[in-house]
């Protein structure tokens, strides 16, 4: 059996997809099989599959398209290894992520899931978080993998019958690294070590934030339910809403603040929870500022309870304002 299944949909890639495939190929680690699922594409991506002669490639075809999410769980039912690794069919990994990441996940049994640092094809760096506690606590905010940085043990999702829900469409990988969190602890290695391209046709591009947003929203409640080990009442949910012009939002923010800090649960950094809660709500908040009377936003900005978890200073916020104002 191969220590590796890479699982990679393809979904009319052609533009790229003879990068992404090299890529794979050209590992310096060599134990894996390579499952390409072509998802009815209608362009030359079959031709350009076909057209290799890799013994490690397993070429699986949908005749019709079914979706990323009916895709990604049909590669875990078929994988064969130890792990599974995530691959998109438009990003490129660097030679030695397989290697890097397996030996990561060998020394480190009691992870279940770990990801890397990547780069945009923009040039901006994203840095993944090492520490379990810390991951655990960023999946309250949002995605904190980049979807083909994943390296997942299989025995967990066999252990939890875990796959890619498909009521979260396009949302579906922060929803399963929640899944995991539940049962396992998660890791990062801190190399960058995939070029993640978002390019007119990407998934990333073409998602709304509408959409987004909508999928966060309720994958965001699941995890404060998780944590606090309790439905979450109206009145909390309103400051997940992300909606800051409400009038009971920094209430809300505060009460959900509370019970995360009364549950004592030790599976999070809570000091990191936090900041990062109170950080994303200034954040937010300075960004609607047209729907919000200026009074209303200073007074929410600078002098509510929600203040004192904040890392950033009264000088950094003035300038964050302005500069969202000037823009």
């Amino acid at each position: 059996m191969p220590k590796v299944s890479v699982l990679m949909p393809v979904y009319n890639a052609e533009k790229f997809l003879r990068e992404a495939i090299d890529s794979i190929l050209s590992q310096c680690f060599v134990d894996f099989e390579f499952l390409i699922i072509n998802d009815g594409s209608t362009d030359s991506s079959e031709a350009i599959i076909l057209g290799y002669n890799d013994l490690r490639i397993r070429y699986i075809k949908n005749e019709v398209n079914q979706g990323i999410v009916y895709s990604r769980n049909k590669g875990l039912k078929l994988a064969l290894g130890e792990y599974i690794a995530s691959m998109d069919a438009d990003d490129v990994c660097m030679p030695e992520r397989l290697e890097k990441q397996v030996s990561y996940m060998d020394k480190n049994k009691n992870i279940g899931l770990c990801g890397t640092s990547f780069i945009f094809s923009n040039g901006k760096k994203n840095r993944v978080q090492s520490d379990s506690k810390i991951l655990i606590a960023s999946l309250s905010i949002g995605n904190c993998f980049g979807a083909s940085t994943v390296m997942i043990r299989k025995e967990v999702l066999i252990k939890h019958s875990l796959y890619y829900n498909p009521e979260y469409s396009y949302g579906e990988d922060y929803d399963l690294w929640l899944q995991i969190a539940r049962h396992t602890d998660l890791g990062g290695v801190p190399e960058v070590l995939i070029y993640y391209r978002v390019h007119p046709v990407s998934i990333t591009y073409l998602f709304t934030n509408s959409q987004r947003k909508s999928y966060t929203y309720k994958i965001r409640i699941q995890w404060h339910e998780w944590i606090i080990n309790r439905t979450l009442t109206d009145e909390e949910r309103i400051f997940l809403h992300d909606k800051f012009s409400k009038e009971r939002v920094v209430n809300s923010g505060l009460r959900l603040i509370e019970a995360v800090i009364n549950s004592g649960n030790l599976r999070i950094d809570l000091d990191y929870y936090l900041t990062t809660t109170a950080s994303r709500y200034e954040y937010n908040l300075i960004c609607q500022y047209k729907t919000i009377p200026l009074f209303t936003l200073l007074s929410r900005l600078f002098f509510s309870p929600l203040r004192k978890y904040s890392p950033t200073s009264m000088k950094l916020l003035v300038k964050m304002l302005l500069k969202q104002v000037m823009s």
